[in-house]
Parts: C-alpha cells; structure tokens; sequence
C-alpha cells in the first residue's frame, strides 16, 4: 500500500483462524502477529482492517440464512 507522498508501506503479518462448531452456532478464534517495518502501519491500523474484513464476513453469511 503506498502513502499519499507515494512511499510504500512494509509489513507482514501471520493470521491464523480456527472455527469451531458450538451447538447451533460456529465460534470464531483469531489470531493475527504482526510485524511493522516502516514506522507508519501499526496494530490499531492492521485491527480496524480486520474487523471491517469480519463485518463483510457476517453480513455476507446473513444474507445466506
């Protein structure tokens, strides 16, 4: 992702994502490690992402219902 003065952002993460049945309902486990290289990502950046990604996920299974 570059930066609006056209630098690029450096970072790495692993993200692993367990899924277990709980009665009716499944239970989602997520963990996610997270490397920032270049001073502008940061874990607050990288968690707002993933919760917008797992709100698109909801509102995609809802719509499956």
């Amino acid at each position: 992702m570059a930066t609006s003065d056209d630098t690029m952002r450096i970072s790495v993460s692993v993200t692993s994502i367990e899924l277990k049945a709980d009665g009716g309902r499944t239970k989602l486990k997520l963990t996610e490690q997270g490397v920032y290289l270049d001073g502008f990502d940061n874990g607050s950046i990288r968690e707002g992402g993933m919760a917008e990604l797992l709100d698109a996920l909801g509102a995609s299974l809802k719509g499956r219902r």
